[in-house]
């Protein structure tokens, strides 16, 4: 199982950051990487949605099982079924309210490569390879999340 974390201070409420992450419907507007998201199931707490997005350049699609955790500002989430090159991913979404004032937003991932990858994505034929593929996509597409979660928190602040 690999693991990543990214995390950024946002200049705003941790509310209204939060209020940014649990809205998935938004996510092609605030998210480059992002192209299309579909609700499939929704109820207090809980929704499944269908992600359409670039991983370094390659669209692909997932469904994430997300629960939404409001009383503490975070996200748990499962992709079932994940994208092509993994065996499962798991992660969460985190606000921490700072004493200070504003909030620090983390953003972890943990995820497994298929055994079999070879011509799943062009350039990826080994195990390894999906390793560093997926390590660059998160780390790069968590990045470009983060910040537009941060411009867009502090803008409505």
């Amino acid at each position: 199982m690999k693991a990543t974390i990214h995390s950024i201070f946002c200049h705003a409420p941790a509310n209204a950051v939060y209020g940014i992450i649990s809205n998935s419907v938004r996510w092609p507007d605030i998210f480059e990487p992002c192209i299309n998201v579909e609700s499939l199931e929704k109820s207090e707490g809980y929704e499944v949605i269908r992600v359409t997005a670039e991983v370094n350049g390659v669209e692909m699609q997932w469904v994430s099982h997300r629960v939404l955790l409001e009383e503490i500002y975070g996200i748990n989430f499962e992709t079932n079924p994940p994208m092509s090159l993994l065996q499962s991913m798991q992660g969460r979404w985190r606000v921490i309210s700072m004493a200070e004032g504003g909030s620090l937003l983390s953003l972890e991932h943990n995820f497994q490569v298929k055994e079999e990858v070879s011509g799943l994505v062009d350039g990826v034929n080994t195990p390894d390879e999906a390793v560093d593929f997926m390590m660059q996509a998160i780390h790069r597409n968590s990045l470009k999340e983060l910040n537009s979660i941060k411009k867009l928190a502090e803008q409505n602040n």
